[in-house]
Order: structure tokens, then C-alpha cells, then sequence
């Protein structure tokens, strides 16, 4: 029979492993809240929330938007001072938002669009860059150039529009809300 002394720290023992699992646990919780954002709208919602959100910041659904595929939906607005098309993209199981696409209008002048390029290159640095998050230079396939953060949440993207002369999109996605969009995807719940 066990003495009394093993028997509490045995049970001390417990209380440790229990503790630090639930501490790693509420860690773990925390962490997976971060999502990405867009314009200072959290991506973990649903796409008719973030819809009201977006109009609530004067973008408008676009018209093209009845013939989009499932899964994505059009708005116009603006992101500064530029017109932009934005294509919004969400999970067809979950509803939740997975990728906002900022098509920015075509630039007529070489010298201004990779001025802007390289603007977008701070701005998304500055905003992005901090420690412990990773900083991509990507090449695309079609060897456009492209620029990109990599966070924990998600990762932001500048590319070259293969579609326009001197056309610029930023991608937004979010990492949480895709992961969870594929695992329904390709695992379905019976």
C-alpha cells in the first residue's frame, strides 16, 4: 500500500500535468483567434457579415457578382484614393472567408505603376512586418514578380495583374478559416 506522502504527490503530479495542458490549451485558443483582416474587418465571419461590414465601409456588390462561381462574390469600392475591384473569396462548407482580392485599376505610365508597386511593398511591410512573422520575396511561375508576408494567421501577396498592361492585386488570406475550408473539402463530416 502506498504511503501517504507518494500518494499526494502523485496527485501533485496530476495537478501539474493538468495545469500546464491547460495553459497550453488556452495558449493554443488564443493563438487560433488571430485572423486576418481586411481594412480593419476580421475575416473569421461568415461572407454575409462581411458583406454588411464592407458596404458599411461604402463598397457595393457588384452586378457581375450574379454570374461569379460559388464560393466568391464581386464588390466595387475604393482603397485610398483608387477605384478597386474586390473579389471576395469563401469556403462553399464553412461560409467563412478564406481570400479578399484587391484588383487595383490599370496604370497607363511604367514609371508610376512600379513606383506604386514599390510603395505597396512598404505599406504592406510596415503593416505586416514584425517579429516572428516571416518575410517571402516570391516568383511567380509566369515570372511576374510578386511580394508577400507570411504570418501564423494568414499572408498578404502583390502581384502582377497578368490580365492588364501595368495592373496590381493584393491578396489577402486567411489561414485559420482556409485550413478549415480544405479539411471539410477533401474530409467532408458524414
Amino acid at each position: 500500500m502506498p504511503k501517504k506522502a507518494d500518494i499526494s504527490m502523485t496527485t501533485k503530479a496530476k495537478r501539474l500535468i493538468l495545469m500546464m495542458l491547460t495553459f497550453v490549451s488556452v495558449l493554443t485558443e488564443v493563438h487560433a483567434q488571430d485572423h486576418m483582416e481586411y481594412m480593419g474587418i476580421s475575416m473569421n465571419q461568415t461572407i454575409d457579415s462581411f458583406a454588411v461590414a464592407l458596404q458599411d465601409k461604402g463598397y457595393k456588390l457588384s452586378p457581375a457578382s450574379q454570374k461569379a462561381p460559388k464560393g466568391k462574390r464581386l464588390f466595387v469600392g475604393s482603397f485610398g484614393e483608387d477605384k478597386v475591384n474586390l473579389t471576395v473569396s469563401y469556403g462553399v462548407h464553412t461560409h467563412y472567408v478564406t481570400d479578399v482580392a484587391v484588383d487595383f485599376p490599370e496604370e497607363k505610365d511604367l514609371q508610376k505603376f512600379m513606383l506604386f508597386y514599390e510603395a505597396m511593398k512598404r505599406v504592406i511591410t510596415e503593416a505586416y512586418c514584425t517579429d516572428g512573422e516571416v518575410v517571402n520575396e516570391m516568383g511567380s511561375m509566369d515570372v511576374l514578380p510578386t511580394y508577400g508576408m507570411s504570418m501564423d494567421y494568414g499572408k498578404v501577396i502583390i502581384s502582377i495583374n497578368p490580365k492588364k498592361n501595368y495592373g496590381l492585386i493584393v491578396t489577402y488570406t486567411d489561414q485559420v478559416n482556409t485550413v478549415e475550408e480544405r479539411k471539410l473539402r477533401y474530409d467532408p463530416v458524414e
